[in-house]
């Protein structure tokens, strides 16, 4: 009896680590889209995106950078909750268009399953800091 519990707890063990690696087997999002592709996306002036079935419009960058030419410059900003919403109603003030935070289910849109590191198209979003 002890042979059967100790050939199923490899077994299981075998399975968990086998399912593990197909994690590992992802390729990174930078190598997955050709330029240009922004499968998904209608790309907009002034650094902007927006979802083409979701309809939700997007900033290409982090909080703090700049988008230009192709790509965002300056440095992230890593805030928490409180300081993102303080953060959107400043730049709701200048720019005199309401930006909010995503919902979850609006964060999902963004999310690619193909690839990873971070899960989102590097064509729309080209330095989207993930942790």
């Amino acid at each position: 009896m002890r042979s059967g519990f100790t050939l199923l707890a490899v077994a299981v063990i075998g399975l968990a680590l086998a399912s593990c690696g197909r994690y590992r087997d992802k390729p990174s999002c930078q190598d997955t889209f050709a330029a240009g592709d922004t499968q998904g996306f209608v790309i907009l002036e002034g650094g902007l995106a927006r979802g083409a079935q979701s309809g939700v419009t997007w900033y290409r960058c982090n909080a703090g950078q700049q988008f230009r030419g192709d790509s965002c410059h300056g440095e992230s900003l890593l805030l928490n909750l409180q300081e993102a919403r303080a953060f959107l109603s400043e730049v709701s003030a200048a720019s005199g268009k309401t930006w909010r935070l995503p919902t979850v289910d609006e964060m999902k849109t963004i999310r690619v399953d193909q690839c990873e590191n971070p899960a989102v198209n590097p064509q729309v979003f080209p330095a989207l800091y993930s942790d």
